[in-house]
Parts: structure tokens; C-alpha cells; sequence
């Protein structure tokens, strides 16, 4: 039996900040290392300075019990400081997700905001859907669908953008979007 790799070609969506307030959470990530990745360990979140999130490349593995499921890379384009002397465009941090990862931390998400803003709990965006119920019977075939998954790998985008770029979210919840970014 041959494992094929699918791979599906992004389809970037564009963030806009029209947030001028926020000085603060504009304050640039400076990468240490002399290529262009680093990791979040090495950086501050106390400042969101992500200039754009891009999910590509929906990757097919198959489980240790044969279970197959979709990795989803997700990367990050950190905004660089302009007085940095790295060469190469801004620094990237590259991060490989699973969907019930996502699900887990939009759940930690709407618990912490809950907690501590019970009435902001609608800042926190949706999810793109799972396959329903009755279809089911039809999961391995629906799941890993090209279009499905391009359309989930579309809301996946969305869901992150939309996180990052919300102030609210990223000031109740940094350590629950430091510990997804993290892991």
C-alpha cells in the first residue's frame, strides 16, 4: 500500500490591522537567529507582533492504528523591527497543527474569557465545521476531500487571523495562544 502526500496549494486570505490604538501590540519581534525561523520560546508574548498567519500545505498521515488524519502547517509572519540589520524579509516561525488541536484551543479560549469576561465571550471566532453526523458513514472519504479541505484550511486562516488581530483576545488569553503557539 503506498501513502500519497496531498498537497494543497494556499489560498492566502489578507489581515488588515486598522487597529491605531494598539501601539503596544505592534511592538516587533526581533529574531535572534541569523536565518528567519525562531521559535516562540524565544520571544516575548507579552506584544502579539504577528503580521500575518498562513495555513498551507494540509498534509494526509496515517496513525499508528491506521487511522488516517489531515497536518495542517501553520505559518507565522512575524512583523521585524526596521531598525534590525537581518537580511531575508521578516522572521517566520513554522508550526504543524492537527483540526482537534484547533478545537482544544478554542475551547481554552472561550473557558479563560469566560472566566475573567463573561460577557466578551462572542469575540472568539468559529471554527470551520466538521462533517455532520448523518454523513458519517462516509467520513474517510468526505474528510479528506480536496475541496472540504480547502475550505477548512480557508476557515482555519480566518480563525487564527481573526484571534491575533483581536486585542481583546490576545490580552485575555495570551498564555492560552502562547501555549497553542508553543506546542
Amino acid at each position: 500500500m503506498t501513502d500519497k502526500v496531498n498537497f494543497l496549494p494556499p489560498e492566502p486570505i489578507k489581515l488588515i490591522d486598522e487597529d491605531t490604538e494598539s501601539d503596544e501590540l505592534t511592538r516587533p519581534f526581533i529574531s535572534n537567529e541569523s536565518n528567519n525561523f525562531d521559535t516562540i520560546s524565544n520571544i516575548s508574548m507579552s506584544n502579539i507582533g504577528i503580521k500575518k498567519i498562513i495555513i498551507s500545505d494540509c498534509t494526509i498521515v496515517t496513525g499508528d492504528n491506521g487511522t488516517k488524519f489531515a497536518v495542517w502547517k501553520m505559518t507565522l509572519i512575524l512583523k521585524s523591527d526596521p531598525t534590525s540589520t537581518m537580511n531575508g524579509g521578516p522572521p517566520l516561525i513554522q508550526l504543524y497543527k492537527r483540526y482537534s488541536d484547533f478545537e482544544r484551543f478554542r475551547s481554552k479560549l472561550l473557558i479563560k474569557i469566560r472566566e475573567v469576561r463573561p460577557d466578551l465571550r462572542n469575540l472568539v471566532p468559529e471554527l470551520p465545521p466538521v462533517i455532520p453526523w448523518y454523513k458519517s458513514w462516509d467520513y474517510d472519504h468526505l474528510n479528506f476531500d480536496k475541496k472540504w479541505l480547502a475550505k477548512r484550511r480557508i476557515g482555519l486562516e480566518r480563525f487564527m487571523s481573526q484571534v491575533v488581530s483581536n486585542s481583546q483576545i490576545t490580552e485575555l488569553a495570551s498564555d492560552e495562544l502562547k501555549k497553542f503557539l508553543e506546542t
